[in-house]
């Protein structure tokens, strides 16, 4: 699991709780909960005595009372967004229509700490290596791809088809997935039942599940076909625990070969949960499914239990390791208002105005989870300007004292330019004049961006673009003003080559480590600011 740092703002935990991590996740969690003093107050506290509040907010018993309980709400509140923030995909699953933090925490440690059947455990294999030791053979046939030897062990061992052949309690079925032999999943998926396709293994997966983890199509579409549960079974169990893993990760591929043999699964109000829960995680493919499938047009059905729209989710702030794939807290923050205004383009206009069961529209969600990203975004912006402006006003000061310092100097009688004639003396002039005037048009864009009012919106147009001018125009001035001194350094030992060559190469070494640093950056920020939208608007409504 990757670890994050958003801008000066660390993550809540190291990492987002998954089926392997719930004891450290827990731990860390519970320090968290108890420095923000929200853990004794509203996770261990029986609420059982605080009376309920009216339509308004108010308690029965008094002023004192519904003061009490706003707190509460708010804590709540708090601690229900720090937990699903904490969460991966599967965790937050389990929790994303629980309104108390209480309930929530508790529902993953319910989900996350029962035991599952004593013969998957990783521990039961560590205590009886026999057990594993007696289907090496399985294990090692279905690996080489060899389907004749895994058949003639499965012929002598049936039972084999559906234990745990590994010390994580993976099948003979995920160890195929696992190792893409397609021919074996689909012989094997003819040998089971049902039943069979849906053990899991020590992690909680499903062999389906694990194909869409790994992003094999192919092998999900061969093990859909001999799916023989009724729709209810279906929908609870097998198929939508790797939809869901399958929206996290962006692999629309899976849900369309699924969504092939099962067209009526689009119309279930779950299914569309999870497709429009990949809006949170910021899964770009999967934004462009909804379009295709024109799942959008009554996406009002698609409200969770807080009446959180499709807008309200892209108002919440991305998992810490979808937002480190910018550079910097204002690319952040940029991606983030272009993923709201992308999910705002398809949205019905009604959605806008819609208020959650916390009394916000989905701007205000937008503002108030993202208000340290702001922040961070702003201290970032606000650094690179000011490093930026101490550079240009550098070489404008270099630049203008060089213009009236020229090569050769100055005729006495008339004052001008003793090698005015000279090739490369008016390489020197052009060179200075274009470094002069691109580095002024710098400093006044890093001025700019100084003096902006970082309000939400310039971080999507208004501030990288005073970005790009200001970087640009620096790494002109920079290049011109090597130019310029190569230039006079050749004007000046005109034949002794054997100097002007090396000190021209040393020069060179910090303006080049100046423009390797600063380059990338400025490459993700034009094509971020100026690239194509988020999401595919021209795909094929095929649905």
């Amino acid at each position: 699991m990757a670890t994050a740092v958003v801008g000066s703002n660390p993550p809540i935990v190291q990492e987002l709780l998954a089926p392997d991590n719930y004891i450290q996740w827990h731990d860390l969690m519970k320090d968290y909960l108890i420095a923000q003093d929200l853990y004794w107050d509203i996770i261990e506290e029986d609420h059982d005595n605080i009376d309920k509040a009216d339509d308004k907010g108010t308690c029965s018993t008094g002023d004192s009372a519904s003061d009490e309980y706003k707190v509460r709400r708010r804590k709540n509140a708090t601690a229900r967004h720090s937990i699903k923030m904490s969460c991966g995909a599967e965790a937050l699953s389990f929790i994303m229509g629980i309104d108390s933090a209480k309930i929530a925490w508790n529902t993953l440690a319910t989900k996350y700490t029962t035991k599952v059947e004593p013969e998957i455990t990783t521990s039961n294999y560590s205590e009886n290596k026999n057990y594993i030791q007696q289907y090496a053979p399985l294990l090692k046939a279905v690996q080489s791809g060899n389907w004749e030897a895994a058949k003639a062990f499965l012929s002598a061992h049936p039972e084999a088809m559906r234990v745990g052949i590994t010390y994580i309690g993976r099948t003979a079925l995920h160890v195929a997935v696992e190792f893409r032999h397609l021919h074996i999943v689909e012989e094997l998926v003819k040998l089971m039942s049902a039943q069979d396709l849906e053990i899991k293994d020590s992690a909680g997966r499903t062999a389906l599940a694990f194909a869409a983890l790994i992003g094999n199509s192919q092998i999900a579409e061969a093990e859909w076909m001999v799916i023989t549960l009724d729709y209810n079974q279906m929908i609870k169990g097998l198929v939508y625990d790797a939809i869901f893993r399958a929206a996290e990760r962006g692999i629309s591929e899976f849900i369309i070969e699924i969504l092939k043999e099962n067209p009526d699964l689009v119309w279930c109000d779950m299914f569309r949960g999870f497709l429009f829960s990949a809006i949170r995680f910021r899964q770009a493919k999967i934004f462009s499914l909804i379009y295709g499938l024109g799942l959008n047009d009554e996406a009002k059905r698609s409200a969770d239990a807080n009446c959180n729209n499709m807008l309200h989710i892209a108002g919440m702030l991305a998992p810490f390791t979808q937002l480190n794939h910018a550079a910097g807290a204002a690319l952040q923050m940029q991606r983030e208002l272009q993923w709201y205004k992308e999910v705002e383009y398809i949205a019905p206009s009604m959605m806008k105005e819609s208020l959650n069961m916390d009394n916000m529209r989905p701007q205000d969600l937008f503002t108030a989870n993202h208000k340290e990203l702001l922040k961070g975004g702003e201290k970032w912006m606000k650094e690179t300007a000011k490093s930026c402006t101490v550079v240009g006003s550098l070489i404008f000061s270099i630049m203008f004292s060089a213009a009236f310092t020229v090569p050769g100097g100055n005729n006495e009688n008339t004052g001008h330019p003793i090698l005015l004639n000279h090739k490369l003396f008016m390489l020197f002039i052009l060179s200075d004049t274009i470094s002069l005037f691109s580095s002024s048009t710098s400093v006044l864009m890093f001025m700019g961006i100084l003096t902006s009012r970082y309000a939400e919106e310039d971080f999507l147009k208004s501030l990288p673009t005073k970005l790009i001018i200001g970087l640009s125009s620096l790494f002109i001035s920079i290049a011109t003003m090597m130019i310029a001194f190569c230039a006079s350094l050749f004007i000046v030992l005109q034949n002794r080559s054997w100097i002007v060559i090396p000190a021209i190469l040393l020069a060179c070494i910090p303006v080049t480590s100046f423009i390797w640093i600063q380059f990338p950056p400025f490459v993700q920020l034009c094509i971020s600011t100026y690239g194509s939208c988020i999401f595919d608007r021209k795909v094929k409504r095929w649905f």
